[in-house]
């Protein structure tokens, strides 16, 4: 299970339930943006709840995988850009615990748009499933996420387009899939309501 979520404010403590591990914690000038992932083993229950210590605004994006390797944990590779600009890039991904394999790649983007609907317009050439999940008020936060899968020991996606220039940050995720039986495959995924 992959859970990205993107609060408004630099300041605010973002908390995940236990059992869940890190893998991006970025705290550029006006947002925080954490991505966690647990295995699951079916302890963790049909929900969870992911708390910040001041109220703030705030987006999400949770998906349940199959088919990966179930001892290998995702890798991820992130960057923040500090000039405004409306095409968050992200980096390049070489997972160092496999190789060329069928890997289920994700590209994500967040950032605090000044703007009463912000919104990702575009996503990276070659990722489908594009989503762009906004919190709910109003200049607030922005996540942009799709995904791709490529037989490739590595992979740079290309950039989102988002519709206001403005700071932003971006990471590339890879999920190895389970050996020899087939690829890492995306179930529907649980957004906001």
């Amino acid at each position: 299970i992959i859970c990205s979520f993107v609060a408004d404010s630099t300041s605010t403590v973002i908390t995940f339930p236990a059992g869940w591990t890190s893998i991006v914690s970025r705290l550029p000038t006006s947002y925080a943006w954490k991505i966690y992932y647990r295995i699951s083993d079916g302890t963790e229950g049909a929900s969870i709840t992911v708390t910040t210590d001041t109220a703030q605004q705030a987006a999400y994006r949770i998906y349940r995988i199959t088919g990966h390797h179930t001892t290998t944990a995702p890798e991820a590779a992130a960057v923040d850009e500090p000039t405004s600009t409306v095409n968050p890039n992200p980096p390049s991904l070489n997972p160092t615990n496999w190789d060329s394999e069928n890997t289920l790649w994700f590209a994500l983007c967040a950032t605090n748009v000044p703007n009463p609907t912000p919104a990702v317009t575009a996503y990276p050439t070659d990722y489908t499933n594009g989503v762009s999940d906004t919190s709910p008020g109003g200049n607030g936060v922005v996540l942009g996420t799709a995904r791709r899968e490529l037989a490739a020991a590595s992979d740079d996606p290309g950039t989102f387009t988002i519709d206001t220039a403005t700071n932003w940050s971006a990471a590339t995720v890879a999920i190895r899939p389970a050996p020899a039986t087939g690829s890492a495959s995306l179930s529907p995924s649980i957004s906001p309501s």
